[in-house]
């Protein structure tokens, strides 16, 4: 799925690859746009930066998620209250009315 969607990134919405606005199909022909290599070049980048942006920002998070996981395995769920607490105590503050994190959280 993360494949298909970058080869549409690429090929098909140019928004990524060395040669933006490109359309080579359409995004639900992901093989036919696989089967360029500049696609699947381009591709690649975009899963292997997402991979470590990912990386990045869960490294950064570690111990709020490490709090969040001990909850989750003594309770078996856990509330977006309780994780925006966690996220609070372990230094980095929410907007408790956000459902995602302030973009400066994802610096």
């Amino acid at each position: 799925m993360a494949g298909s969607a970058a080869a549409a990134m690429v090929g098909s919405f140019g928004l990524a690859g060395s040669r933006p606005l490109l359309y080579l199909a359409s995004r639900e022909r992901t093989e036919e746009l696989l089967a360029y290599s500049e696609v699947r070049l381009a591709a690649n980048e975009v899963l292997t930066k997402a991979s470590e942006a990912c990386h990045t920002l869960l490294r950064k998070h570690q111990d709020a998620l490490q709090a969040v996981s001990e909850v989750l395995l003594v309770k078996g769920r856990i509330g977006g209250a309780e994780v925006a607490r966690l996220l609070a105590e372990y230094g980095r503050a929410v907007d408790r009315d956000a459902r995602t994190l302030p973009p400066s959280s994802l610096r």
